[in-house]
């Protein structure tokens, strides 16, 4: 795991989050924006939310990093703007390395004991499906950044389109990048015969590829507790759109890097399929 911070003025405080943040197995990179291969989480150490401070949060979430956000003091009003900037979570009061490691340690911890159960059977499904749609339909290789788990229903993307997963248990499925992104992917997908396409053809080639992402793994599943039917997609637009979901329903953000720049795949599940069982 690597560990992106935010640079502090208050280098004692960093110092002290450091050791929680080795027994935790991450290596800390401190100013750093760049995502690299594997799972990386960012930490940004903020008393503020001036306009400098969310700029840098705003830099980060568009990675689809998954960003922790420190404040020395309860303050609604700043988690608030916060959250709405794109971090993942909030850490309000005295915070120690032990208490950082334990909310890094909830938000990339996939699935709980069984992560690795529910990442090999449930989720890097879909993550081959993504990596094959894209060189298939686009001519491009794409990689995993990291792989998090999200409460908040904001997307870090211009244009999302979702689609239902029908079956035994409930499932969303949401595919989300920013607007250049799908720009330059629909002239792949349109093989370069056209250069500026309409902001229909945008949405349509957004939804041909979740269709497509959904319709592989559809064949995969067939036989298997996770089985399901597809439905129609719907495409969102829009700086800050939201993809709101039940509570209840874990999501799983899968995040891709890829010529084109970044964007994430998000499932969300209900929580008994966590464990391999049917609702």
């Amino acid at each position: 795991m690597q560990v992106l911070v935010l640079r502090h003025p208050d280098d004692q405080r960093l110092t002290a989050l450091l050791p929680g943040l080795a027994a935790l197995g991450a290596a800390a990179t401190v100013g750093g924006f760049a995502t690299a291969p594997g799972t990386a989480v960012g930490i940004a150490l903020l008393d503020d939310d001036s306009p400098e401070a969310l700029a840098a949060v705003v830099r980060l979430a568009a990675n689809n990093l998954p960003l922790v956000a420190l404040l020395h003091a309860r303050n609604p009003e700043r988690r608030s703007r916060l959250l709405a900037a794109g971090v993942s979570r909030v850490i309000e009061g005295p915070e120690t390395g032990e208490r950082v490691a334990s909310e890094i340690q909830a938000l990339v911890e996939v699935g709980g004991p069984g992560h690795d159960r529910l990442r090999a059977e449930l989720l890097q499904p879909f993550i081959a499906s993504t990596i094959e749609s894209w060189s298939l339909m686009a001519s491009v290789v794409v990689h995993t950044s990291s792989i998090f788990r999200k409460t908040e229903s904001r997307m870090q993307g211009d244009i999302s389109a979702l689609i239902h997963l029908v079956g035994t248990s409930e499932r969303l499925l949401a595919l989300t990048m920013g607007s250049h992104v799908a720009k330059d992917l629909t002239v792949a997908m349109l093989n370069r015969l056209v250069t500026e396409p309409t902001d229909e053809m945008i949405c349509d080639s957004v939804g041909e590829m979740i269709n497509i992402i959904a319709g592989q793994v559809k064949s995969a599943f067939v036989g298997t507790p996770y089985e399901f039917d597809i439905g129609l997609p719907t495409i969102i637009t829009g700086p800050n759109h939201e993809v709101r979901h039940r509570s209840e329903l874990p999501c799983f953000v899968m995040a891709f890097t890829s010529p084109f720049g970044p964007f994430s795949l998000q499932l969300c599940v209900r929580t008994r399929e966590m464990n391999g069982q049917q609702s």
